[in-house]
């Protein structure tokens, strides 16, 4: 998505992905129902063609409306070891990984090195 903002006669209008200026009817909607458009990568090498990553990229807009949404409080760019947004900050970017992450993995690990001992 692509976004633009421009002022005219003393007033700013804000153009999202080509498709116009922010209406008042958007401004005005309660936003109480969502669609996402969620998209997950495979990055490979270029000579093996092994996955070294996996990357969700999300976008959210309100499905009455149509009026996108953008991600707050990460910074711009593409990080696989984290997460990031666009430039725009209208997409969302995560680096994912097959199986249970975090604690729980560790606490699994830690049940199957119990049971061989």
């Amino acid at each position: 998505m692509q976004s633009s903002l421009t002022r005219e006669k003393g007033t700013y209008k804000m153009n999202i992905d080509g498709q116009g200026p922010i209406t008042a009817e958007q401004l005005r909607c309660a936003h109480k129902n969502f669609g996402a458009n969620v998209n997950v990568q495979r990055l490979t090498e270029d000579r093996t063609g092994n996955v070294t990553a996996f990357l969700l990229e999300i976008v959210v807009t309100c499905a009455e409306c149509g009026l996108p949404f953008h991600f707050k409080g990460l910074p711009c760019g593409m990080d696989l070891n984290g997460a990031m947004v666009s430039a725009n900050a209208l997409e969302g970017r995560f680096a994912i990984a097959p199986g249970i992450g975090g604690i729980i993995e560790r606490i699994e690990a830690a049940k199957l090195t119990k049971t061989r001992n």
